[in-house]
């Protein structure tokens, strides 16, 4: 294929080691400058198409992120900002500086299964955060969760679809 002029051999993704392939369009999609909106991905942690943990190490942070069927990774332009499991509702931010309406929106999107066309659980529910409990939040964290329509439980923060009723469609 590389003979051919179908793909390109290169050293694509820093700290994977062997010699990798990619189409010409990636690799120039690969150069190109992120985006100023940034593309927004919810998937599996388990997903091939998410490398990290995997071939690729975590960003560094507080909390314990692994490769488990029941967290889910949401990407923007590429990178991990938020890790979320949904067994244990427990939440850990890579990037601190990317908004909270920026990935709650599609974690909320995904669990309630509106771009898919499924039913899954209405209700994105958040009880750790980084190790610590939903009450240990910090002040700025907690208002940018209140403001993108999260609202406070007795013990988590939660986020239900607009026109629902207790997590009901």
């Amino acid at each position: 294929l590389e003979d051919r002029g179908e793909v390109r051999r290169g050293y694509f993704v820093d700290g994977l080691g062997a010699a990798q392939f990619a189409v010409r369009d990636a690799v120039d999609r690969l150069r190109e400058p992120p985006g100023e909106g940034g593309v927004v991905v919810v998937l599996s942690a388990v997903d091939p198409a998410q490398p990290f943990g995997a071939a690729l190490a975590w960003p560094d942070h507080s909390g314990r992120a692994t490769r488990s069927p029941s967290a889910l990774v949401a990407l923007v332009d590429g990178m991990p900002v938020v890790w979320f499991d949904r067994r244990s509702r427990h939440l850990i931010r890579f990037n601190v500086s990317t908004p909270a309406q920026v990935w709650a929106t599609a974690l909320a999107d995904y669990l309630s299964g509106s771009r898919a066309g499924t039913s899954r659980s209405a209700a994105l529910e958040i009880r750790r955060h980084d190790g610590g409990v939903v009450g240990n939040f910090d002040d700025g964290f907690r208002d940018e969760l209140l403001t993108c329509g999260f609202v406070d439980t007795y013990r988590s923060l939660k986020w239900r679809p607009e026109g629902s009723v207790r997590g009901i469609k």
